[in-house]
């Protein structure tokens, strides 16, 4: 449209010749790399139907290896009077295997001067097929803010995709949403890992993004959730814990929760209709491991706990034709 910001551009796309795991192509960025997509351009605010552009993507392809020692950003979006652009993705594609020691973040989204919203922040790695191993911080791009009439953009996701076999020793975190500072709404925060058919063994922290509506910390199905960190839901943005942010949000198959030592989960477990989820806990130490929330199944659901004790500190509900096997806990 006339008066429109242009799109930022896209930093780098690579496929590999030869997608085999042994020799697939390498990419190491050291400590001292900065690699940033190219920012959304502003519209013309003279303009009411000018957009802001979108964010590039800072690195798309597929069959990589990507070490990373320095800095992967998703570009920022623009601002514009009628919408406004969305950050960019730092890590799109299929295939590929990521070893992150610094940060690789989603680009923020543009910043709102009107009755639009604000713009949505982006993700910072999506793809299929995706083993990770993160030791430092995985952040989803936060949404831009409203100084009008508008509601906050929502914040992007530190990862989303299919087939992912995580390792965390660092940080997830879902982006915040973008503030409200006239009579809209805050964005909703982003969720840290999102998606299906998902490992994700968890000695770090897991953490869902703060907005409006709280970011859910580990949204998926048919996972195997293996817990030695700190898995914690977003928060409302004036710093309340609430209900409605999920620690762990179960969206469908069959889901294994495995608590070992040093497990701490802050908020609900939230399981939807027609699920099945194995608590088990093999914290071997002693202590009993809690949920510092509420769990919830809905109906047709089937929830088994094996192991050792464990604590549930908030309420349990189960919908209609839903089953409780407590046939595998210890006395």
């Amino acid at each position: 449209p006339l008066g429109a910001g242009e799109d930022g551009m896209d930093a780098w796309y690579i496929t590999s010749s030869n997608p085999s795991h042994a020799s697939r192509t390498k990419l190491r960025i050291n400590s001292d790399i900065m690699i940033s997509a190219g920012h959304g351009g502003a519209g013309d605010n003279n303009d009411g139907n000018s957009c802001g552009g979108n964010g590039g993507d800072s690195i798309t392809g597929s069959d990589l290896s990507i070490i990373n020692q320095g800095m992967i950003l998703g570009g920022s979006g623009g601002s514009g009077a009628d919408h406004n652009g969305d950050g960019g993705e730092a890590v799109t594609g299929d295939n590929l295997f990521i070893i992150n020691g610094e940060i690789i973040s989603g680009g923020h989204g543009g910043d709102s001067y009107s009755d639009s919203d604000g713009g949505n922040g982006g993700d910072a790695v999506t793809g299929v097929n995706l083993p990770i191993i993160n030791k430092g911080t995985i952040s989803g791009g936060n949404g831009g803010n409203n100084y009008g009439e508008g509601d906050g953009g929502n914040g992007g996701d530190a990862i989303q995709g299919s087939h992912l076999s995580v390792i965390n020793k660092g940080t997830f975190a879902g982006g915040n949403g973008g503030a409200a500072y006239g009579y809209g709404y805050d964005g909703y925060g982003g969720n840290a890992i999102t998606g299906d058919n998902l490992s994700i063994i968890n000695n770090g922290a897991i953490l869902g993004g703060n907005g409006g509506h709280w970011g859910d910390a580990i949204n998926g199905s048919n996972m195997t959730i293996a817990n030695s960190g700190y898995i914690i839901s977003g928060k409302e943005d004036d710093g309340t814990q609430n209900v409605a942010g999920n620690a762990i949000h179960i969206t469908g198959g069959n889901n294994s929760l495995i608590l070992h030592e040093g497990s701490v989960i802050t908020g609900d477990v939230q399981v939807n209709n027609s699920s099945i989820l194995k608590i088990i806990n093999n914290d071997y130490t002693g202590t009993t491991p809690t949920i510092e929330g509420d769990l919830c199944a809905g109906d047709c659901t089937t929830v088994s706990l094996s192991g050792n004790k464990f604590t549930v500190s908030g309420d349990v509900s189960f919908g209609e034709n839903s089953s409780l096997n407590l046939a595998g806990i210890s006395s």
